[in-house]
């Protein structure tokens, strides 16, 4: 199994504890996000032997030496003002390594800046060296994780997310 942590909404985390399921929904991806992540959707479901309908659920594996949990800088740099005053958790997964697929987040970053500048993804094959392993890239570079969904059965820890009075350097 593989340690993964990912930030989501309190209502997702009562949704797979009702459930004991979450899929992400196109209806929540920005749309100028939509063909990245359509990609990497595509590149996930290549990964795990399933197409994929809904997109990944992005997740951490690293941030700043490998198997560290993300930092209160790392939630501050993806989360709006807005998500964090709702009430954010993080949420720690045991995940199995078949369903994960794992890349250089600054690569990542570098692609998604790319097909938000053209108006869809660009051709692919230059882009799949963020796969390599391991996958980081560059100094300081983290390791994102991407998941099909989130299983309950995964979930092994779950917390408030607390930013205000934290240095930016804790893990969250």
């Amino acid at each position: 199994m593989t340690r993964l942590w990912t930030f989501q909404s309190k209502a997702i985390l009562a949704g797979i504890e009702a459930n004991g399921l979450h899929t992400a929904s196109w209806e929540t991806a920005s749309e100028s996000f939509r063909p990245a992540y359509r990609w990497m959707a595509k590149c996930l479901g290549e990964f795990v032997n399933h197409a994929l309908n809904a997109p990944p659920v992005w997740c951490w594996h690293s941030c700043q030496s490998i198997g560290m949990a993300p930092t209160v800088d790392t939630a501050r740099s993806l989360l709006s003002d807005y998500d964090i005053e709702r009430g954010m958790v993080v949420i720690e997964l045991e995940v199995p390594p078949a369903s994960l697929l794992a890349s250089s987040y600054h690569e990542w970053n570098e692609f998604l800046d790319r097909t938000i500048e053209c108006g869809s993804a660009p051709t692919e094959r230059e882009w799949r060296s963020m796969f390599d392993v391991p996958p980081v890239k560059h100094r300081g570079d983290d390791i994102q994780a991407v998941i099909p969904h989130i299983e309950c059965d995964w979930v092994i820890a779950s917390r408030p997310l607390v930013i205000a009075g934290r240095d930016k350097t804790d893990a969250v």
